[in-house]
């Protein structure tokens, strides 16, 4: 009892105190290591809590009701600045929402929570922008299609592309497979086959993906002669 008072006597005169208690770090915690970790756990503590409280104030669940409407629609909308903040890496912010604001596409919502709003940039729209969205959690990807070409033919080649994934809320070994698959069928739709992806953390840390994982699906395509659809998917008799 008198060793814990002199503690606290001699924390109140040199002015130590954590959490609400004086305490004399060579006392309590044994080594300047172990005070220097314990520090550090601390802020990682509060930083998480501070992402939790970021999300937890932002709300998505408005996308819902843009289904099937154009994504220049959403882009109006006063919480969709916001929205993206919250969703995408500060250094990836300005090219999302650069790609978004173009000719759009429809706003896809798939089992009524994962919302997906792409477009490209306006007058210049061989790069193009991204947003997943899962509205029960908050949390979702955006990303940034770059470096394709025009050639002289009138097609585009997308062999020097660059595709740039972020998230505040995934790692890039997080990435939901909705996410991908919703990334997919969107480069997919558009016939970009990318020359390179590229992942940014919330740290802003950038990480190189394999471009394979995001290959466009499998599609089929007829014979010259016939018939227009695959045989094979038939679910009656012809």
């Amino acid at each position: 009892m008198h060793q814990k008072l002199a503690t606290r006597d001699y924390a109140r005169r040199n002015g130590q105190r954590a959490g609400g208690l004086y305490v004399d770090r060579q006392l309590w915690m044994g080594s300047g290591d172990n005070w220097h970790r314990l520090v550090k756990s601390v802020v990682i503590v509060l930083s998480l809590l501070a992402a939790g409280i970021a999300a937890a104030a932002v709300n998505s669940d408005w996308l819902l009701t843009y289904k099937g409407k154009s994504t220049n629609d959403v882009i109006i909308d006063e919480r969709a600045a916001d929205l993206i903040d919250a969703v995408v890496p500060a250094s990836l912010t300005a090219e999302v929402w650069a790609g978004l604001h173009g000719p759009p596409d429809p706003v896809l919502v798939d089992e009524g929570r994962f919302v997906v709003v792409s477009a490209c940039v306006a007058h210049y729209c061989l790069d193009q922008g991204f947003l997943w969205i899962d509205v029960k959690t908050n949390a979702g990807v955006g990303a940034y299609l770059s470096g394709a070409v025009s050639t002289e033919s009138g097609d585009v080649d997308y062999s020097d592309s660059l595709l740039t994934i972020g998230s505040n809320a995934f790692s890039d070994k997080q990435i939901p497979a909705k996410a991908i698959n919703a990334l997919r069928a969107w480069l997919s739709e558009h016939g970009v086959d990318v020359g390179a992806v590229r992942f940014a953390g919330k740290d802003d840390r950038r990480v190189e993906l394999d471009p394979s994982r995001f290959a466009q699906n499998v599609r089929f395509v007829p014979d010259p002669g016939g018939p227009s659809f695959d045989c094979k998917k038939a679910t009656g008799r012809i």
